[in-house]
């Protein structure tokens, strides 16, 4: 895949997400999201981070697409971000 449009395509596809669920999930608005969908634009280091982290996917691959494409965490950061998850979503 040449794009970072089309990374997040397949990425939010197999994570059966969307733009709008992005949004909420990391605070960038979703017109932002579709915009990088359609290549009009390239999200910065904060937000690829941000949307690599809330679709669980190597920021290297969505940037360039020469990682893999699923990044590989310890156990103790899985749940470390599990927790933090659900402590979110407790107190929203």
């Amino acid at each position: 895949m040449k794009s970072i449009g089309e990374r997040l395509l397949k990425a939010m596809t197999e994570a059966n997400s969307n733009a709008n669920k992005i949004a909420v999930g990391t605070g960038i608005h979703a017109s932002t999201v579709k915009n990088y969908l359609d290549g009009k634009g390239k999200p910065d280091n904060l937000k690829l981070d941000k949307i690599a982290e809330y679709l669980n996917i190597d920021k290297d691959w969505l940037k360039t697409g020469t990682a893999s494409q699923t990044e590989t965490i310890s156990e103790e950061q899985y749940e470390s971000e599990y927790l933090k998850g659900l402590t979110n979503e407790l107190f929203r």
